[in-house]
Parts: structure tokens; C-alpha cells; sequence
């Protein structure tokens, strides 16, 4: 018979007249655990994994032996100069964007050089290879691909103290100093792929050809480097933004700009990550039009990405119909359709496409009522399974659970999304309500009131890195105020007391104006003490399966109803 595995380690004794002694293993299998990318000095003298509990402020090994603390040593780092660097040992409390590094980025060592921009060095083959009209979705297993930090493409960059291109910038419209342009270009590629391919993919790998990229202006250049330090593992500083937006406002005043496909792409990095005046979008926007109808067909499916994410996701801050030709979507879609779904850019683009169908369908007049019907019954259907398409790197379970901070853009994203689809729905309930049988009621608004709350309580570290998640914070609260107007709800000026300003917002007056609205609402209303939802996540997810079911009977009843018309193939583009 085979022995059974005992759950303890037998100490043999040293000399005879001890007794052996059997003492219980640590068992951590309880709750999620999480291995460091740095052990502690007790894990790696002993050479032991050091396991991480989340909401833990100390390792499991160190809790187990009772050593009150993790102690870190300090690092010495070796640059490529051949200098050295000390850096700052973290903080007792256990950061938890402390995770693996991956296999596929260990080649790229990241450099600051003496203008300030971080450069990162590998072989030119890899630029040579990109040949193709598209970039591909994203590289191959990159931190957005499995929802990890991306502290792992930057030196220390977790570690108080640390260089990282945040605090390093000198100058937008820099270069990394290089011996040669080919290497400048490779430096340029290589922050491209890293920093801002994995998260928003708008430009064409062929910008960074060698004759193609002597050519790419400074305000192009400008643009790269201001995603580069922006992108979510980064935070700009305040002081950054002001100095990018007058580079920026500078180029964009003066008309020196030659607006063609490559500068558009460039430009269109923008408008997600800082504040840009809305006039300047729509212009952005009208020339994409020319563009497109002038060569539809052979028009870059980057800049058709960025296009469309854009004009998506300010007509739902500005409540305006799109700019730019709907028809971008089926490209668009098909581009999505092959890129991979574990990835951060799949479901960020994948939210713009939900949004700028929305949009779309809420001013399709030309389409009958049946088609319109089913399209929304089936945009709503999507809308709500989505979240299950989600790795566990890319979900935020409940709002105080450990989360990347890819999964709280998502996460606040298709909160925004939803909310502003049941708001368009009861605003227009006797053609969209009626379309999808939506009302207001009780049930949707505590749904809707969940949503709301986990938006507001998304921690500012979050909110500064895009301007975009500010932008729907705004826009969520205005949302509820349009809510509240159509049936008065409670749990939505609970939820409203946590709306609070940002300075990262598209427009400061519009914030302003919705502000003073949420504090009027306030000053009129009694509020009972709100306590802890600890049911917010329940509802969501009770709400969430029990409409989806009702919602594919509904598909199913006008799938059978076509077949009876005689049109059993339902041909409307998605």
C-alpha cells in the first residue's frame, strides 16, 4: 500500500537521549498568495520561495517563525558605465507590485542616459523584422499579456529612490543620446514596444523604418515620449503635464505641424493619458476623415484603432454623435477578432469598440426598428459577459482586493460603459427602453449604484495615470445626477458623497459644473449613514447572470422571428 504523504517534517535527533520531534509544515494555502520578485533577507538565506498573502504586510515564512518583519538589505546595482548605483531598501509594508519578472523581456536592459531618457538595448534584428503594415497585437507574454506590473522593464523601479523615466525626463522632445541615428531609432522602437505598443497599439511599425523615421518630426517625438512616461506601470507628474501640454499646445497653435498618417498615430496617444482641448480632438478627427476617404482600403489599421478609440470614448464625455465615418468599425472589429484575448490592449480596445457602438446605434435612424432591436440586445449581451473573458491578472474581484493597475482601468472603463448604456436607455425608454425592456427600477439602480461606488473609491495613484479614468469619474456622476432626475433614488446620493475633483480632467469647468451640481443634491437631500456595502460585488454578479439569461431569450425570440419572416441569416455588420 502506498504510504500517505504526512503534512510535517520529522527532526531527527541530534543526540540520543532527545526525542524526535514532528513539527506541523506552514500551510498556505488559504487565500491568494503571491511570490516576490525580491526575498527577504530570511526567505533568501535559507534559499525558500517568499510567499506573500494579500492584505499581508510581512511573508509567510517570516509570520511562521515569528520574526515580526521582512528585512531587505540594500542593492547594489551595476550600470552598463560600469558606475554603480544604491538603491533605497522598500518599506516594511510589502509593495505589491513586487512580482516576476518574465523570460521574454530579460534581454532588454533599460539605461538612463545623460539627456534623460531611458533607452533600452537590444539587438537591431528586432526592428529589421517589422515589416508588416500592422504592429502586432503585442509582444509575446509583455506585462500588459499577463496583467503584471511592469516594474520588471525598469531598474528598481518599485524601490523608493529609484531612477525611472518619470522623474528623469529633461526634455520631451528628446532623444536617447546615441552614438548614430539607427541607434536613436532602435531606442525609440524599443520604448514603443515596452511602454506603449502592450497598452495602446496606434502606430505602424513602419514609423521607426529607417528612412521613414528620419523623417518623423519633433512634435511626433514629443508625443512618444510623453506615452512612454505614461503608460500605466507610470505616473507623469503634475508638473510634467503642464510643461508636455505647452510643448504641445505651442505646435498645435503656431499650424507648424504637416499633418499626415504618421504624426495623426502620434497624436492620438495623447487625448487617453493628458488633458487636451476638445476643438483640438475634433480636429484631429476630421482629418482623419479625409484621410480615410481619400484610401479607406489601405489607411493604416493602427491609426483606424486610434481613431476610433478616441472619437469613442469623447463623444460619450462630450454626449455628441461621432466624427469620424462608422464604417471603421468592421475593420476594426476584425483586427480585434485576431489579436490575443488574454492581452490588456484586446480588452481596453475591445471597451472603445462597445462604446463607439453605442454611440453609433443611438443615432442610427436609418436602421429599422427590428435591426436596431437586435443589435442593442446583443450589445448589451456582450457587454455583460465580458468581465468573464477577464484573466484573473485583469479582474478586480471587490473594489479593497488586491488588483493590477491594468485591471482598475478596465475595471473603471466598463463600469462607465454600462452605466452610460442603461442611462441612454431610460433617457430614451420608449424607443431604446422599449428596444432592450429596460426600466427604472429598484434592482437596475442598485446595480447601477454599485458601479458608481467602485469608480469613485479607485485610489488616486489610479486615476492620475490616464486622464481618461478621471474623465469617466466626472462622467459617472453626471450619469447619476441624469438618474436620479428620472427616479429618486437613495443609494445614489450615498454614492455621490464620494465624488470627489481631479486636476487631470479634460476640462475643469465641466467637472466644475457637474461638482456643484452633486453638492446641491447633497444640501437638499437627508442621507442616512451609509455603511460598508460588503453586497456590492453579489449584486453585480446577480444582476449581471440573471439579465444576460433574459437577455439571450430575447435574442433567441427575434433569431426565431426572422426565420419565420423568411430572413434566417442576419447580415448587419456587428
Amino acid at each position: 500500500m502506498a504510504s500517505k504523504r504526512s503534512n510535517s517534517i520529522d527532526i531527527q535527533p541530534q543526540n540520543p537521549g532527545q526525542h524526535r520531534i514532528k513539527r506541523k509544515k506552514p500551510t498556505w494555502q488559504s487565500g491568494s498568495t503571491f511570490k516576490l520578485l525580491k526575498a527577504c533577507n530570511f526567505c533568501r538565506k535559507r534559499k525558500i520561495k517568499c510567499v506573500i498573502k494579500a492584505n499581508s504586510n510581512i511573508c509567510e515564512s517570516c509570520k511562521y517563525h515569528k520574526k515580526g518583519e521582512c528585512v531587505f538589505d540594500h542593492k547594489i546595482i551595476s550600470n552598463n558605465n560600469g558606475s554603480s548605483s544604491i538603491i533605497n531598501s522598500p518599506p516594511s509594508i510589502l509593495p505589491h507590485n513586487l512580482l516576476p519578472s518574465h523570460n521574454s523581456i530579460t534581454n532588454i536592459s533599460p539605461t538612463i542616459s545623460s539627456s534623460g531618457i531611458i533607452s533600452h538595448r537590444k539587438s537591431d534584428s528586432a526592428i529589421s523584422s517589422a515589416s508588416s503594415p500592422a504592429s502586432p497585437p503585442m509582444i509575446k507574454n509583455s506585462p500588459a499579456s499577463t496583467g503584471l506590473s511592469s516594474s520588471s522593464l525598469q531598474v528598481s523601479g518599485s524601490y523608493k529612490g529609484a531612477p525611472s523615466p518619470t522623474n528623469s525626463i529633461l526634455s520631451p522632445t528628446s532623444m536617447p543620446l546615441t552614438n548614430n541615428i539607427k541607434s536613436a531609432r532602435q531606442s525609440m522602437f524599443e520604448l514603443y514596444q515596452s511602454n506603449i505598443e502592450p497598452y495602446t497599439p496606434f502606430i505602424p511599425y513602419e514609423v521607426f523604418h529607417t528612412n521613414n523615421y528620419n523623417d518623423l518630426d519633433q512634435f511626433s517625438k514629443c508625443c512618444i515620449n510623453i506615452a512612454t512616461v505614461s503608460s500605466p506601470n507610470n505616473k507623469i507628474p503634475e508638473s510634467a503635464i503642464e510643461l508636455f501640454l505647452e510643448f504641445l499646445n505651442n505646435f498645435l497653435s503656431t499650424g507648424s505641424i504637416v499633418w499626415n498618417e504618421t504624426t495623426l498615430s502620434c497624436f492620438l496617444l495623447m487625448p487617453l493619458r493628458i488633458p487636451i482641448d476638445s476643438a483640438i480632438i475634433e480636429k484631429s478627427l476630421l482629418f482623419f476623415n479625409e484621410l480615410y476617404e481619400a484610401k479607406p482600403e489601405t489607411i493604416s489599421i493602427n491609426l483606424i484603432l486610434g481613431a476610433m478609440t478616441i472619437d469613442a470614448y469623447y463623444s460619450l464625455f462630450c454626449e455628441r454623435k461621432l466624427t469620424t465615418n462608422p464604417n471603421i468599425r468592421h475593420r476594426a472589429l476584425t483586427y480585434l477578432h485576431g489579436l490575443d484575448d488574454n492581452s490588456f490592449n484586446y480588452h481596453f480596445l475591445y471597451v472603445g469598440y462597445f462604446i463607439y457602438k453605442m454611440i453609433w446605434l443611438a443615432h442610427a435612424d436609418n436602421l429599422s426598428f427590428s435591426d436596431r432591436k437586435y443589435e442593442f440586445l446583443q450589445l448589451e449581451f456582450d457587454m455583460l459577459l465580458w468581465p468573464a473573458k477577464l484573466t484573473k491578472d485583469l479582474s478586480v474581484v471587490k473594489d479593497k482586493l488586491l488588483a493590477t493597475p491594468e485591471a482598475f482601468i478596465l475595471h473603471v472603463l466598463h463600469n462607465t460603459l454600462l452605466t452610460a448604456f442603461y442611462t441612454k436607455a431610460l433617457q430614451h425608454k420608449d424607443v431604446i427602453g422599449k428596444m432592450i425592456s429596460i426600466s427604472a427600477v429598484p434592482g437596475l439602480y442598485h446595480f447601477i449604484s454599485g458601479m458608481a461606488k467602485s469608480n469613485f473609491r479607485v485610489t488616486n495613484e489610479i486615476v492620475g495615470r490616464w486622464t481618461i479614468i478621471a474623465n469617466c469619474r466626472v462622467q459617472t456622476a453626471k450619469l447619476l445626477l441624469d438618474l436620479n432626475e428620472i427616479m429618486d433614488f437613495d443609494a445614489f446620493k450615498s454614492t455621490l458623497r464620494l465624488f470627489t475633483k481631479k486636476s487631470n480632467v479634460k476640462d475643469l469647468v465641466w467637472q466644475d459644473r457637474i461638482y456643484n451640481r452633486v453638492q446641491q443634491l447633497l444640501s437638499e437631500s437627508v442621507i442616512d449613514e451609509d455603511d460598508d456595502d460588503v453586497d456590492g460585488a453579489v449584486v453585480f454578479w446577480v444582476f449581471r447572470d440573471v439579465r444576460s439569461m433574459s437577455l439571450q431569450t430575447y435574442i433567441n425570440e427575434e433569431k426565431q422571428r426572422r426565420v419565420g419572416m423568411g430572413n434566417p441569416a442576419y447580415t448587419l455588420p456587428s
